[in-house]
């Protein structure tokens, strides 16, 4: 585990910080005044940009990943599978057992004086808001690729996307702060977790299936 983290440091020392600050944030001021904040600072470039990246969050966008590692290496290809499907079901576990029912964000501004700037062509979710599914799934395939590509620079690279893609949902005011804070965090451990077990067993008896592939050193 030790050699997991030291690998994947320019991923998560950054996002610890990112985590810190946030969390502070969270714990400082009101759910409704953070969101209405971050609501605030639409703008044309941006309504466009996260109106389609936050598609990367969705299943779908991990299908031609999982294809192309497939040609690269057949256990990073099942390790990024592995890692969305369990951060997936907690996620989903979470969405429809404790925090069933839980607003999002324009089923709760109603009940406020304040409208919400919403983009055209997005068909909004009013129910089961934490914690974000697609800030789950984005961290988990990021950390993953992240393990996979060992680079600092795409590491880092990495991170962004998946923060842009988790506030994606902010922004377009599907999700609350707090719900893909809890999703990054959800796909960011199960990811590291994946991982752990995929490296526990390859290095066993069976490593010899898993690299019968071909290998593209990056």
């Amino acid at each position: 585990m030790k050699n997991i983290i030291l690998t994947l440091r320019y991923f998560l020392l950054p996002y610890i910080l990112l985590l810190a600050f946030f969390g502070y944030i969270l714990s400082e001021f009101p759910k409704p005044n953070i969101h209405l904040f971050f609501n605030s600072l639409h703008h044309p470039f941006f309504d466009f940009l996260f109106k389609y990246i936050t598609h990367i969050g969705d299943g779908l966008f991990l299908i031609p990943v999982f294809i192309f590692l497939l040609f690269i290496k057949f256990r990073s290809a099942f390790s990024v599978l592995a890692a969305y499907l369990l951060s997936s079901i907690i996620t989903q576990t979470l969405k429809n057992t404790i925090f069933e029912g839980e607003p999002r964000p324009l089923l709760y501004f109603k009940n406020f004086d304040e409208s919400l700037r919403l983009i055209d062509g997005i068909t909004m979710n009013n129910l089961n808001s934490f914690p974000s599914g697609h800030a789950t799934s984005a961290f988990a395939l990021f950390v993953c690729l992240a393990w996979i590509v060992k680079n600092k620079f795409w590491q880092s690279t990495f991170l962004i996307l998946a923060c842009f893609t988790a506030f994606s949902r902010v922004y377009i005011s599907q999700h609350f702060l707090g719900d893909i804070y809890a999703g990054s965090i959800i796909g960011c451990a199960s990811a590291i977790f994946i991982i752990y077990i995929f490296e526990k067993y390859t290095a066993s008896d069976y490593s010899h299936f898993w690299n019968k592939n071909l290998k593209l050193n990056v």
